[in-house]
C-alpha cells in the first residue's frame, strides 16, 4: 500500500520536471524565427539593379541600393546569371567586400560603372535591364570592349580600370 503513494509522487515529479524542461526550451528552432529583418547597401554609388540572396531573404536593390537580410546571413550578389560576390551581409557593402581580391573587386567596379544606365556615377548606378549576358561569373581576364558589347543591350563604353578605382 505504501509503494501506490510513492510511485504517484515520482509521476508527478517527473511530468513536473518535464512540462519545466519543454517550456524552458521554447519548442522553436532556436529563436531565429524572430529575428528582424534588416537593411543594407550596396554601395559604388548607390546600386539599383543587382539581384541578392540570402538564406532567409531575396530580391533586386532599389534606387538606394538597398537589400534586405537577417544578422549573421551571407549575401550573394548577382547580375543576370552571373555572381559577382558574396559576404556576411551587413550595413554597407561595397564590391571590394564581396570580391575574391582586389582585381575581381576592380572588375566587378568597371562592369557596374560601365553599365550604369545614365552614365552618370554621382546620382547613383543603376544596372537594371542593362545586362544579358548568359555567364556565371566574371572573365579571368581583364574586361574588353567586346565583353562588354556582347554582354549590354545598348552601347555601352566600357569604364577604364583607372576610372573605376577613382570612384
Amino acid at each position: 500500500m505504501i509503494t501506490l503513494p510513492l510511485q504517484l509522487k515520482g509521476i508527478r515529479c517527473f511530468t513536473l520536471l518535464s512540462v519545466l524542461l519543454l517550456s524552458a526550451c521554447g519548442g522553436g528552432s532556436g529563436g531565429g524565427d524572430n529575428a528582424p529583418v534588416e537593411t543594407g547597401y550596396f554601395r559604388d554609388s548607390a546600386v539599383e539593379g543587382l539581384n541578392y540572396t540570402t538564406i532567409t531573404q531575396s530580391g533586386t536593390t532599389d534606387k538606394l541600393g538597398s537589400y534586405q537580410y537577417i544578422a549573421g546571413e551571407r549575401i550573394t550578389f548577382s547580375l543576370g546569371n552571373m555572381v559577382l560576390g558574396s559576404a556576411k551581409a551587413s550595413e554597407a557593402l561595397y564590391p571590394h567586400n564581396i570580391a575574391i581580391d582586389y582585381e575581381h573587386s576592380i572588375k566587378i567596379a568597371q562592369l557596374l560603372q560601365t553599365l550604369d544606365s545614365n552614365n552618370n556615377l554621382d546620382d547613383g548606378i543603376d544596372v537594371s535591364k542593362q545586362f544579358k549576358g548568359a555567364d556565371t561569373t566574371l572573365p579571368n581576364d581583364d574586361l574588353t570592349q567586346d565583353y562588354i558589347d556582347s554582354h549590354t543591350f545598348s552601347s555601352k563604353t566600357l569604364v577604364t580600370k583607372n576610372k573605376a578605382q577613382e570612384h
